[in-house]
């Protein structure tokens, strides 16, 4: 119940994140000014979805989550 209920939530961060280009746009830039003040050093990436056809894109989904955790 623990594990269903994580990526529950973990979906629904990724889905309110990419919910429009702004708020993409707006995760970008923060993960762009974080590296440039030193707060962290990440890759500039965008958080994935997970899709029903691809057994591997919930693993992926969570593990891309877990990388950007610092921009939260």
């Amino acid at each position: 119940i623990l594990m269903s209920n994580l990526i529950v939530r973990v979906r629904s961060l990724v889905t309110a994140c990419r919910a429009s280009g702004q708020r993409r746009a707006n995760f970008r830039q923060t993960i762009i000014e974080g590296n440039n003040n030193g707060l962290f050093a990440l890759d500039v990436l965008q958080l994935l979805r997970d899709v029903d056809t691809r057994w591997s894109s919930l693993f992926l989904m969570v593990d891309r989550v877990l990388e950007l955790s610092p921009v939260s």
